[in-house]
């Protein structure tokens, strides 16, 4: 029997803002945004909180975020922040690091040179590739603070998501 759960807790959280979403086993802060923006927008947007569009680098961290994110936005897919290297040739985070972990739908990545911005869809969590002009929601992650921490209001959730067996 696989066990897979949410904990609500209104215990103190290590993120900047009370609505993130605490990831403990990652030691990052995720935020969701409903807000429809292109990929570069929605880059520079989770960087001026100090943070990137969403990089999934294993299997428990996509689920963890797909499960999220299925929640939240329900009918849309979302970007992570994976795109083409300049080159064209492999894939890369936002951060440089290459893709090594992937979670691609059926029938992707394809060749076409006008898609180098990863989306997830929200209905399975598995990527897709789409035109980085498009406008979708989108995950932010920051890194895990170690200095003050901040309380949730009563209106915010910390979510901690175990995955049996990871």
């Amino acid at each position: 029997v696989i066990a897979c759960g949410v904990i609500v807790t209104a215990r103190e959280i290590p993120c900047h803002i009370d609505e993130d979403v605490y990831g403990e086993k990652f030691s990052k802060c995720f935020h969701f945004f409903d807000e429809k923006l292109s990929f570069n927008k929605a880059e520079q947007l989770c960087q001026n909180l100090a943070g990137s569009l969403v990089s999934l680098r294993n299997k428990a961290e996509g689920q963890f975020v797909y499960w999220l994110a299925y929640e939240k936005f329900k009918s849309t897919d979302y970007w992570i922040g994976g795109r083409k290297s300049e080159s064209g040739d492999h894939w890369q985070w936002n951060d440089g690091v290459n893709i090594t972990y992937t979670d691609w739908a059926s029938g992707f990545p394809t060749q076409r040179s006008s898609l180098v911005c990863i989306a997830a869809r929200v209905e399975d969590g598995k990527w897709i590739e789409a035109p980085c002009d498009d406008a979708k929601t989108f995950i932010c992650q920051s890194a895990a603070d170690n200095g003050e921490r901040l309380k949730p209001t009563s209106d915010s959730m910390t979510f901690l998501f175990g995955l049996a067996g990871e």
